[in-house]
């Protein structure tokens, strides 16, 4: 690096302008020799840089200029002549040629590079590697615990202090039971072992199907179990529910089915009846349908496998089909049977169908009116006429299992609270 080098052309006194024109060069500095021996000192380092004080031309009051430091003490001028510049420009060239690198040896050279060929065989030094903090560390694997069985419990992640008590309850009843995945893990627990059983005596009580062998050209379609819980109210558990689901996606058009439409009730008819029983001061009862699609009645010719988990009793079950008689869930026409077997009973009681919407019933007696409508399997029930509403009642207890729920609190995911001032629906 070299100093900085500064050609005084002012016109000041005491300078002599022909030292400028020839082989000197005024340079100014404080302390050069200090700088000098310092910048020798650190030549050698690449990264090192000699920094040399700024300075400043004062202008004085007869029109002379000084070099001014930044502790502003005055500058020395020090004259070099060219055969000092090249001394120092001599220094500067051996610096540099001591950081160039060094040429390659007789062992490195070209031609022993191509004398000695690096091939496959020629050994290569083994690859240095940081060292990892869990390098032999066996990596951490999933224990559940055997009393929940939850891979990742909601209670660890989910912080409920500032939610309702009700609906914290719900949120915990998730994690504190086990939804089994396959049949072997619900028979070994008692209480899904227990839901399990009560449908299939559903399913015989219901006479859903008969054991037949399996026609010549006909293909049975499969099923499988569906493993849920139901939740009161106030989220605390109700019951475990096990429900026996045929694969439906296997049915083919034309052959396991014909038409699937079935209608459900309106939104906007919902509203005017609730609307309808709040200016007349009627009562609004719920009911709902237990396994209401094992209801339908099938009209074509349909053929299931065996439930897994089922226990063969004898040596007639092997090879045995079961081929249905009534709707199964997860069949494409459960809702359409279901429906059109409803409706059927309903019109058996003198009960007459809108014509604007097809799943409100309504019978008109000595004055009184009786409107019930139903939602795929939730009822709504109101009227003036409170003998007609425990008749039907009774009627559809006999022929579909029903539960009564009581006044109408829940229905499609509205709340429904009743005061003496009217209905609020939320």
């Amino acid at each position: 690096m070299k100093p900085n080098v500064v050609s005084d052309k002012s016109k000041g006194d005491g300078v002599d302008s022909d030292k400028s024109k020839g082989d000197g060069v005024f340079i100014k500095l404080k302390t050069f020799e200090k700088q000098m021996s310092s910048y020798k000192q650190n030549a050698t380092s690449p990264t090192a840089t000699q920094t040399i004080p700024e300075e400043r031309n004062l202008s004085l009051d007869n029109g002379e200029t000084k070099a001014v430091n930044h502790d502003g003490e005055e500058a020395e001028m020090i004259e070099f002549c060219a055969d000092d510049t090249e001394a120092v420009n001599s220094d500067e060239e051996e610096t540099t040629r001591s950081n160039l690198p060094a040429l390659p040896t007789k062992e490195f050279s070209a031609q022993n590079i191509l004398d000695n060929p690096i091939t496959k065989d020629t050994p290569q030094p083994a690859p240095r590697y940081s060292q990892r903090p869990n390098k032999g560390v066996t990596k951490k694997q999933y224990e559940p615990d055997i009393k929940t069985n939850v891979r990742y419990p909601i209670n660890n992640y989910v912080f409920s202090h500032r939610l309702s008590e009700p609906y914290t309850l719900t949120i915990n009843q998730l994690s504190q039971v086990s939804i089994p995945s396959n049949v072997q893990d619900a028979l070994a627990d008692p209480s899904w072992k227990e839901a399990m059983n009560e449908e299939m005596k559903t399913l015989q009580k219901n006479s859903t199907w008969e054991l037949v062998a399996l026609p010549e050209g006909k293909k049975a379609i499969g099923c499988r179990w569906v493993y849920t819980i139901k939740l009161k109210a106030d989220g605390s558990l109700d019951r475990y529910k096990a429900r026996l689901v045929a694969k439906g996606y296997a049915q083919k058009y034309g052959i396991d089915y014909q038409e699937t439409f079935a209608p459900v009730a309106k939104l906007n008819t919902i509203c005017i009846l609730i609307s309808i029983a709040a200016n007349r001061d009627w009562p609004l009862q719920q009911f709902d349908v237990k396994n209401a699609f094992l209801n339908g009645d099938l009209k074509e010719e349909v053929y299931m496998e065996l439930p897994p988990g089922i226990i063969k009793q004898s040596s007639e079950h092997e090879g045995r089909v079961c081929k249905l008689k009534r709707a199964l869930y997860g069949f494409k026409q459960s809702p359409r049977a279901w429906f059109r077997r409803f409706t059927l009973a309903m019109k058996a009681t003198s009960y007459q169908q809108s014509n604007a919407d097809h799943t409100l019933f309504v019978k008109h007696k000595d004055g009184k009116v009786t409107a019930l409508i139903v939602y795929v399997d939730d009822m709504i029930l109101t009227g003036d006429d409170s003998e007609e509403m425990r008749t039907l009642q009774e009627y559809l207890s006999a022929e579909f299992e029903m539960k009564d729920l009581g006044q109408l609190k829940y229905f499609l995911g509205i709340e429904v609270t009743r005061s003496k001032q009217g209905i609020s629906l939320s």
